[in-house]
């Protein structure tokens, strides 16, 4: 049965309780761009929604698109009629779902309250906490006074973060130095707590790089670990991009052990709870206080497609000679 491949990139801006308004068409055209990345999802006959920002941008999406025998479409009236669709999006929401059933296409998907619980900071923060990989220092912030409380330890050189309960790609956090509180920051807090979000404080550490743990859960509980994908960024923690490291690659594997064992754990607990589809878990390796390089297996939880769940896709296509291996995402 072919797939409809559906970059709903805004996806965690959906699950919290702080509405987020229309997205600057800056974002939207970055969402738009990162559609290129499904490609490698695809087998051939699938199809990929071309979102409007990109549909002109042929030269981004066409050719590897037909190499990957996929076929883009941007209205439903492309798709002939009486076929069977599974729809399959970057992650579950109600409104997609309904939209999927209004067109007659096959969703399967978990309960959407245990997409939005296996989502959430908060989840991750317990899990840290419960296994003892939580940063020293990390809280959570019920009030805007527990923030300068927190701070009254820190020094005037002392980064930190704080992080809304459902974030992505470095949006929904603000970043602070020492113990002021700034106007914006402090208005931003005000914001997502009055209205009932939950907020995260983190320490900001000295981080050695990070890696990305890729699974996908099946309805039964079956467990299939993908891969991993060396996780690259800016120094202000902002996406730049995923490489797929080789599991004979002994000089990765083994300094990321404790990170391997504790995802594969996560996604046991995950898939006992009734979570299934693709689970992405990014962990970081960082120098604590003592100058001594620290795991943190549960950095951010995706239980949804990820950017490294696709370049683990196109190694695969490309080594199997099925994908044109030269597009990519800017």
């Amino acid at each position: 049965m072919p797939r409809l491949f559906w970059g709903n990139f805004e996806f965690e801006h959906t699950l919290g309780k702080t509405p987020v308004g229309q997205l600057s068409r800056v974002l939207r055209e970055v969402n738009a761009t990162w559609t290129v990345a499904l490609i490698s999802l695809l087998e051939p006959g699938d199809y990929l929604w071309i979102p409007e920002l990109l549909i002109e941008k042929t030269d981004c999406w066409q050719e590897p698109l037909e190499q990957a025998g996929g076929i883009g479409i941007w209205q439903v009236d492309q798709i002939p009629d009486n076929t069977e669709i599974e729809f399959v999006p970057w992650g579950w929401t109600e409104k997609n779902i309904r939209w999927a059933n209004e067109q007659g296409w096959i969703t399967r998907h978990p309960e959407l309250s245990i997409v939005a619980w296996a989502n959430s900071r908060a989840t991750s923060f317990q899990y840290e906490k419960e296994w003892g990989t939580v940063l020293p220092g990390a809280t959570e912030l019920v009030e805007v006074e527990d923030l300068a409380r927190t701070l009254e330890r820190y020094s005037a050189d002392d980064r930190w973060v704080i992080k809304a309960e459902f974030s992505m790609s470095a949006r929904e956090r603000v970043i602070g130095r020492g113990r002021e509180i700034s106007t914006p920051i402090r208005n931003w807090l005000n914001k997502r707590l009055q209205n009932g979000g939950r907020v995260f404080f983190e320490p900001w550490v000295d981080r050695i790089d990070e890696m990305s743990f890729h699974y996908d859960l099946s309805p039964a509980g079956d467990i299939r670990f993908w891969g991993m994908t060396k996780l690259h960024s800016d120094p202000f923690g902002r996406y730049l991009g995923n490489s797929p490291v080789s599991e004979t690659d002994l000089s990765e594997t083994e300094k990321w052990e404790c990170s391997r064992t504790k995802t594969g754990q996560l996604a046991c607990q995950f898939a006992q709870k009734g979570y299934f589809g693709p689970l992405s878990i990014d962990a970081m390796r960082y120098y604590n206080k003592e100058g001594i390089c620290t795991e943190r297996p549960l950095q951010d939880i995706n239980a949804r497609y990820s950017m490294g769940r696709c370049a683990l896709e196109k190694e695969r296509k490309m080594i199997d000679g099925n994908v044109n291996p030269d597009y990519h995402v800017s």
